[in-house]
């Protein structure tokens, strides 16, 4: 019922904010506990065998959560623990149930180009990153990615432009600085402030 949300959401945002893991445990364990065979118990019990490092367990647990409600939490989980594992037309799949009913989820979206990197297909990865950011203009990772894209192409200033642009919306975003070390490493000969930017990332 409402204590086993509450307990859920609570994990899921100590999750997101990346605080200590037995925190997260605790709370995924009460919400668990709570009603084990709703659709949220059995994702509750997924979150608790991805911590532990038992994900095959994680992806079945996720699977039968799916089966009984359709939550974008876990097509999202199982096709982030699907690519892991190089199964990236099973992750795909999941990715595209997931935007059959959520059609505008930038996270999908940008967990799609991730697969299709993955894959060398960096004109899905590019079409999708494009779209992610359309969708969600405060995200710096995705301008990071999109960096990562064009330094592939080597359009240096695109790539620079938009590291850039994610370090103005969050300077502890890791990504951009590590593709802007590479831009000033192979493009500008710039050792210093690739060393500098390697550094931050």
């Amino acid at each position: 019922g409402s204590n086993q949300m509450a307990y859920y959401l609570l994990a899921e945002t100590l999750r997101e904010l990346g605080r200590p893991l037995p925190e997260q445990k605790a709370n995924y364990n009460r919400a668990y506990t709570c009603q084990q065979t709703s659709a949220i118990g059995l994702i509750s019990n997924a979150r608790l065998r991805e911590i532990e490092g038992r994900e095959e367990l994680a992806i079945k647990h996720y699977e039968e959560a799916l089966r009984r409600k359709p939550l974008r939490e876990g097509y999202l989980a199982v096709a982030e623990l699907l690519r892991r594992k190089r199964e990236f037309a099973k992750a795909l799949s999941n990715v595209e149930r997931l935007l059959e009913k959520w059609k505008d989820d930038s996270e999908a979206i940008a967990l799609r180009a991730h697969i299709r990197i993955d894959q060398d297909d960096w004109d899905g990865a590019r079409e999708d990153i494009t779209k992610a950011i359309s969708l969600d203009k405060g995200n710096a990772f995705l301008f990071g990615l999109r960096a990562h894209l064009h330094l592939q192409d080597e359009k240096w200033d695109a790539a620079e432009a938009d590291c850039e642009k994610a370090i103005s919306l969050d300077k502890r975003c890791y990504y951009p600085y590590m593709v802007r070390g590479q831009i000033r490493l192979l493009h500008k000969n710039d050792k210093i402030g690739a060393g500098s930017d390697f550094g931050i990332a």
